[in-house]
C-alpha cells in the first residue's frame, strides 16, 4: 500500500471521532466477553471495569464479578455482584447440580 504525503489519518479517526467507535469495548470471541482498556493499555472484562468504577477501587485478584441474571453481556450495575473466586465456584457448582442457569 502506498501512502500519499498528507493523506495519512494520523489519529484523526481514532476513538470517539471514528464513526464505528463502540465506546472502547472489544468483543473477545474466545471468552465470549466484551473487553475494555483499563487505561494502562491492558484490557480487562467490561463487567469488572464497571464494578471497579462503581466501588471506586480496583478489585482484588481473588474477586470475581458475577452476573446475577446469567447474561454475561448484561453489564448493568444492578446485574453485577462481587464475590470471591471460591464463592463463585461454589455457586455455579450448586447451580449445575440443581440444573439451574440463573443465580441469586
Amino acid at each position: 500500500m502506498r501512502y500519499i504525503n498528507g493523506h495519512q489519518s494520523r489519529g484523526k479517526n481514532r476513538g470517539a471521532s471514528n464513526g464505528r467507535y463502540k465506546g472502547g469495548a472489544v468483543y473477545n470471541k474466545v471468552h465470549d466477553r466484551f473487553m475494555v482498556n483499563r487505561g494502562d493499555g491492558i484490557f480487562t472484562c467490561r463487567a469488572r471495569k464497571v464494578m471497579e468504577e462503581h466501588l471506586g477501587r480496583k478489585l482484588e485478584r481473588d474477586e470475581v464479578v458475577h452476573h446475577i441474571n446469567g447474561d454475561k453481556h448484561d453489564d448493568r450495575i444492578e446485574n453485577l455482584v462481587v464475590m470471591s473466586n471460591s464463592e463463585h465456584s461454589r455457586l455455579h457448582g450448586a447451580l449445575r447440580k440443581a440444573g439451574e442457569t440463573l443465580a441469586l
